[in-house]
């Protein structure tokens, strides 16, 4: 192993390059290219870091970071552990599953850019979210198609307040055939009313009121009345039809 001091010197030569000496009060190192200097606006040196070349089909070697974590009191160095590599394809990796962090919750990543995000669930297929907004959650459950609305792995969206899979609690189904229903209720077909209500009626009284008649006994005393409510009814209930249809509710 080659040791450096701080003034640079080599020393010890065998199959590694320490920066320093080890000793009862380390100091820290700093590995780094040249900076520039003297000349305005000039920048610095890059810094390469690579591993070994390999031969033929030989892969090319891995670049490892290892730490020592802390162990039992004593004079003992404790033991170096790779944390994370990087192996001859390029892939950044932990040393074991589900077992590193990036960030933490007081210090995240700002932003993360990636083509599409993949987590791993356990089960028949992977959570993905993609970079064109599209997303898939998890063992065959619900996915989220940019402007084609919903895609269901299992066959049937149910969105519950609490959370569950319940079915006949859920506030909102879509089955596959793209049936509906609110409130528990098992999806249905969406209604033919046949054509658009047409309100003839005469044009009177007071709108959203239905208003008393004053002589049920003489026809023509309440006429005028009752052709009134005749066209406010008419009237609320061609609003109501027209919202059915354009919320796609009827046809």
């Amino acid at each position: 192993m080659k040791v450096i001091d701080p003034d640079g010197l080599a020393h010890s030569p065998g199959t590694g390059v320490v920066l320093g000496f080890d000793g009862p009060s380390p100091l820290a190192q700093i590995l780094r290219a040249c900076h520039a200097d003297a000349i305005a606006n000039t920048a610095g040196a890059n810094l390469t870091i690579a591993a070994g070349r390999g031969t033929g089909t030989g892969a090319g070697g891995s670049i490892l970071f290892q730490t020592a974590a802390a162990g039992a009191s004593g004079s003992n160095q404790n033991a170096l552990t790779t944390q994370w590599s990087i192996d001859s394809a390029g892939v950044l990796k932990p040393n074991a599953d589900n077992a590193r962090d990036i960030g933490t919750p007081s210090l995240r990543i700002a932003n993360l850019y990636a083509a599409q995000l993949v987590v791993p669930t356990g089960g028949a297929s992977d959570s993905v979210v993609r970079s064109d907004g599209s997303a898939v959650f998890g063992n065959g459950g619900f996915g989220i198609i940019p402007g084609g609305g919903v895609d269901i792995g299992d066959g049937e969206l149910h969105l519950n307040p609490d959370g569950s899979a319940d079915l006949a609690g859920s506030s909102f189904r879509i089955a596959a055939d793209g049936k509906f229903g609110f409130f528990g209720v098992t999806p249905v077909a969406r209604q033919a009313t046949g054509a658009s209500l047409t309100n003839n009626v005469t044009s009177g009284g007071s709108q959203d009121i239905i208003a008393d008649f004053s002589d049920l006994t003489t026809y023509s005393n309440s006429a005028g009345t009752i052709r009134s409510n005749f066209y406010r009814l008419a009237e609320k209930l061609k609003k109501l039809d027209d919202s059915m249809r354009a919320y796609g509710f009827s046809t």
